[in-house]
C-alpha cells in the first residue's frame, strides 16, 4: 500500500515536471518565431520625420567575399579600393573623412561611435565584392552608424570584361554604380538655418550649385522601407516652397525664399535637388545625347571591341539573371546608366506625394533549385501502431526545394515532397509541401567553422494515407520556429563544403489523424526536430552536390496520444541560378 501511494506521488510528480519542460520549450519556440516575425516587421513602418543628415562621410575598406577558389590578386583589390574611394570623393555629394582613421575605427560600435560623436560621421560608404568564377558581383550601399542598410545598387560584371578594361574605364564603371545609387536620394542639399526671408544651405560650389537658379525645396521622409533589412524603399516629399539661389562658397550658399506653401513653411532640414550636381548632371548629359540620337539620322558608329571574343574563357553558360539586378553585358566604352530621365528630377512642381525610389534589390522569383532524395523510416507508438520498411533500393521519398532572396539576409525556402513505401502488412504514400523564412546574422566570437546564425519560422503540410496498419495517416499543418548554425569547411582544402544546422521546435498543429476505423481531430501538438545538410558549392548555373541527415519527433494528441518519430538519410543535387 505505502509503495503504491509512493508510486502515484512519483507518477504525479512526474507528469508536473514533465508538463513544466514542455511549457518551457514551448515558450522558447514562441520566443523564436516572436523574433523572427519582429524581424521582418520591425522596420516595416516608416520612420517620422525628415531624412536623417547624409553630409559627412565615411568609406569602409572595400569588403570582399569569395564563392569560389578562384582569388584576385592584391593588386587589383587594391585598385578597386582606391577607385570606389575615388568614386565617392567625386560624387562631391559629400565631405568625405580621412579614408585611414575610418580603416582604423569603423569596425567596433565603440569606435564607430567616437566616430559619429567626436568626428560628426553621419554615415559610411561601403562596396562588397561577391568574387565568382565567371563573375564579379559589387554591391555598394550607404549605412548608418549602426552599419543599417539606408540604400544600396547592384552591378556584376563579367571577369573577362573587368580584365580587359583600362583603369579610367574601370573608374567609370565604379562610379556609374555608386553615382546611380545617391541618385535615389530625394535631396542634394539641406537648409541649415533660416533667418527672415534668408536661408542658408549645405551644397554650394562643389555640389553644382549656381548663382540665380530657382529651386523647390521639400520635406522628405521615407515612406516605406524594405520590410527585411530596412532599407528606404520610397520616400513622401511634401513641397514647402521655393529658393532663389543669391551667394554661393565652396560648400555653402545662401538663398531668398521666393514663395512658401504657408508661413514659415521653410524650415531647418528641408531639403532641394542640385540639378548640376555631377551625378545628377551625368545622367541628364546622357539622356540628352540619347534624345539628340533619336532625333537625328546618324550612320551607326562601330566600336571595336575591347578584348579578342577568340580568347575569352568559355564558361558553360552565358550570365543569368543575378539575386539583384540583371546581369549585363557591358559595354565597356561607354557604361549603360539607368538614371531617372531629366523630367523626373522636377517632378516637385506638382503636388508632392509619394516617390517611388528604384530598388537594388529586385525580388527574384527563384534562386537555387534542389533535388534529394534518400532512405525515410518512420514510426507510430502510443494509442496505435505503424512502421516504415527498408526499401530494398534505399529511395523512398523524393523533394524538389527552391530558395527565393528576400533580401541579403532573408531568404524563402520552399519545398515539395512526395513518400511512399512499405509497411509490416501494406504500404503507404504522401505528400507534402514545407516554407521556411530564415534570418542569417553575422555574429562576432562565434568558431571559425562557423560563418553565422540562423534564426527563422517553418510551416508544412502534410497528407498522408496508410494501408493495412492499424494508423491509417492523416493530414496535419505544423508550426515550428528554429534556431541554427552555418559554415563552411572540411578536412579537405580541394572540397570546400558548406553545411547548415537547424533546431526546430513545433508547438501548434492542426488537422486529424486516423486510427481504430475513424478519424480524430487534432487537440495538441509538441515536437523537435534536427536537420542537417552539407554540400560543394558552385558557381551560378553548375551542379552542386551534397547530402544531409534529418531526425523528428512529434507528439500529437488526437483522441489519445501518438508518438511519431522519423529519421531521413538523403544525397542531393541543385543548380544556382
Amino acid at each position: 500500500m505505502v509503495q503504491a501511494i509512493k508510486s502515484k506521488k512519483f507518477n504525479i510528480i512526474s507528469k508536473g515536471v514533465f508538463k513544466m519542460k514542455t511549457t518551457v520549450l514551448k515558450g522558447c519556440c514562441f520566443a523564436i518565431l516572436a523574433t523572427f516575425i519582429h524581424l521582418l516587421t520591425q522596420n516595416a513602418v516608416a520612420q517620422e520625420g525628415n531624412l536623417p543628415k547624409l553630409e559627412n562621410l565615411g568609406v569602409i575598406p572595400v569588403q570582399w567575399e569569395a564563392s569560389t577558389r578562384e582569388s584576385l590578386s592584391e593588386d587589383f583589390k587594391s585598385k578597386i579600393n582606391d577607385l570606389f574611394y575615388q568614386s565617392v570623393v567625386d560624387s562631391k555629394r559629400f565631405r568625405v573623412a580621412n579614408r585611414d582613421l575610418i580603416a582604423k575605427l569603423w569596425s567596433t560600435s565603440e569606435n564607430r561611435a567616437e566616430l559619429s560623436d567626436s568626428y560628426e560621421i553621419d554615415a559610411f560608404a561601403s562596396l562588397s565584392v561577391v568574387v565568382g568564377s565567371e563573375n564579379l558581383r559589387f554591391v555598394s550601399r550607404i549605412l548608418a552608424t549602426n552599419l543599417d542598410t539606408l540604400i544600396s545598387e547592384t552591378e556584376v560584371f563579367p571577369r573577362a570584361v573587368l580584365n580587359a578594361v583600362s583603369e579610367s574605364q574601370l573608374k567609370d564603371k565604379v562610379d556609374e554604380l555608386f553615382f546611380r545609387m545617391i541618385d535615389r536620394l530625394p535631396i542634394d542639399m539641406r537648409v541649415i538655418s533660416v533667418q527672415g526671408k534668408y536661408v542658408s544651405l549645405s551644397g554650394g560650389k562643389q555640389q553644382g550649385v549656381k548663382v540665380g537658379e530657382e529651386l523647390p525645396v521639400v520635406r522628405s521622409s521615407v515612406a516605406k522601407v524594405h520590410p527585411a533589412d530596412g532599407s528606404w524603399l520610397s520616400y513622401k516629399n511634401e513641397r514647402v516652397g521655393r529658393i532663389k539661389i543669391l551667394e554661393v562658397k565652396d560648400q555653402t550658399s545662401v538663398a531668398t525664399i521666393s514663395s512658401q506653401s504657408y508661413d514659415d513653411a521653410i524650415q531647418v532640414n528641408d531639403g532641394a535637388k542640385i540639378p548640376d550636381i555631377r551625378s545628377r548632371l551625368r545622367f541628364r548629359r546622357r539622356q540628352e545625347l540619347i534624345a539628340e540620337a533619336k532625333t537625328q539620322k546618324r550612320p551607326p558608329v562601330i566600336v571595336a571591341p575591347l578584348y579578342d571574343s577568340s580568347k575569352r574563357p568559355k564558361s558553360r553558360r552565358e550570365p543569368a539573371e543575378s539575386r539583384e539586378t540583371l546581369k549585363k553585358e557591358v559595354d565597356t566604352s561607354m557604361p549603360v546608366e539607368s538614371g531617372p530621365a531629366p523630367e523626373d528630377y522636377y517632378a516637385d512642381e506638382q503636388s508632392f506625394e509619394e516617390d517611388e525610389g528604384s530598388t537594388s534589390s529586385s525580388f527574384a522569383l527563384s534562386d537555387t533549385w534542389r533535388f534529394q532524395t534518400g532512405f525515410r523510416s518512420w514510426s507510430v507508438s502510443g494509442v496505435t501502431s505503424a512502421a516504415s520498411k527498408r526499401p530494398a533500393w534505399l529511395i523512398d521519398h523524393l523533394v524538389a526545394s527552391t530558395s527565393i532572396p528576400w533580401s541579403s539576409d532573408i531568404d524563402i525556402e520552399m519545398d515539395g515532397r512526395l513518400d511512399f513505401g512499405a509497411t509490416k502488412n501494406d504500404g503507404y504514400v504522401g505528400l507534402g509541401v514545407a516554407g521556411r523564412g530564415i534570418h542569417t546574422m553575422s555574429l562576432s566570437g562565434l568558431p571559425a567553422v562557423i560563418s553565422n546564425v540562423r534564426v527563422g519560422g517553418a510551416a508544412e503540410i502534410t497528407s498522408m494515407s496508410v494501408q493495412g496498419e492499424g494508423f491509417g495517416g492523416g493530414e496535419m499543418l505544423l508550426l515550428s520556429g528554429l534556431a541554427g548554425i552555418a559554415g563552411e569547411g572540411s578536412w579537405d582544402p580541394e572540397l570546400p563544403l558548406k553545411w547548415t544546422a537547424d533546431f526546430y521546435l513545433t508547438p501548434l498543429g492542426f488537422g486529424q489523424l486516423g486510427y481504430s476505423g475513424s478519424k480524430k481531430s487534432i487537440g495538441q501538438v509538441f515536437g523537435y526536430a534536427l536537420k542537417t545538410h552539407a554540400y560543394l558549392p558552385a558557381d551560378s548555373g553548375s551542379i552542386t552536390w551534397g547530402g544531409g541527415f534529418d531526425y523528428i519527433n512529434n507528439s500529437v494528441k488526437a483522441g489519445g496520444t501518438i508518438n511519431w518519430s522519423e529519421i531521413r538519410i538523403f544525397a542531393s543535387a541543385g543548380m544556382k541560378l
